[in-house]
């Protein structure tokens, strides 16, 4: 069995409270959602680039989160997924045997340990499969990196490193880098693992007992879920 810090649930804030309150209330939402999930708080990490302003910081730290603090990573594209390159330094905290990366913008429904266990032990990263991003294509095999399983490691970090420039013009930013770096070497698991475009298929939620995260904005969940819902209950409602 694995033991309790050799697993970590891990996020990434690139901003300051200044520059998006919104991202870091759904960072400190995220972390508490996970507690309400009964993930423990030695097995909650937040990446955090150097440029976020310590108040943040001390409030995560707070809560119970590891706090790990990176350079940032920022390529030219879209705007909004510039620094999410920033996630290839999940790959340097070799001190877990394996990472478990959610997107802040999750809401749990339950816990994600069950997505450690989806994906086999052997596999290097794990993830779900995103289609509708390489419209008009709807390449089964390309994958969001909104949510992964990995397996930490220096070799593959240098590869990431050398091969940021993958990621430049590309509308989402770090998820067109893993897709080529990881492409032959990903195993894709179940959806209910990081549950798409939930606006197209709010039934398909509401009837499931198997979704564990549900990646999706706040409008939308507001209409899915009844006041006083246990995923209510957990991002304060």
């Amino acid at each position: 069995m694995t033991n309790a810090t050799a697993v970590i649930f891990a996020t990434l804030l690139t901003s300051s409270l200044r520059e998006s309150p919104e991202h870091c209330s759904n960072v400190e939402r995220w972390v508490k959602q996970l507690l309400c999930v009964d993930v423990h708080r030695e097995n909650i990490a937040v990446l955090v680039t150097r440029n976020v302003d310590t108040s943040t910081v001390t409030r995560l730290r707070e809560l119970g989160a590891r706090v790990h603090t990176v350079p940032v990573v920022s390529v030219s594209g879209t705007a909004r997924y510039r620094r999410t390159t920033t996630k290839i330094y999940l790959w340097t905290l070799v001190q877990y045997e394996r990472i478990v990366y959610y997107d802040a913008d999750m809401f749990f429904f339950q816990s994600p340990y069950l997505c450690l266990s989806a994906c086999p032990e052997s596999a290097e990263l794990c993830a779900v499969s995103d289609p509708a991003a390489t419209f008009p294509r709807h390449d089964p095999n390309y994958f969001n990196s909104g949510f992964m399983v990995l397996r930490p490691g220096l070799e593959t970090f240098q590869e990431l490193k050398r091969n940021v420039h993958l990621a430049v013009g590309q509308t989402f930013g770090d998820q067109a880098l893993f897709n080529r770096i990881f492409a032959r070497r990903r195993v894709l698991v179940s959806k209910n693992c990081n549950f798409l475009h939930v606006a197209d298929d709010l039934p398909g939620v509401a009837r499931s007992r198997e979704v564990v995260a549900v990646h999706e904005k706040v409008r939308f969940m507001r209409r899915l879920l009844p006041r006083g819902h246990r995923v209510s209950r957990c991002v304060g409602w």
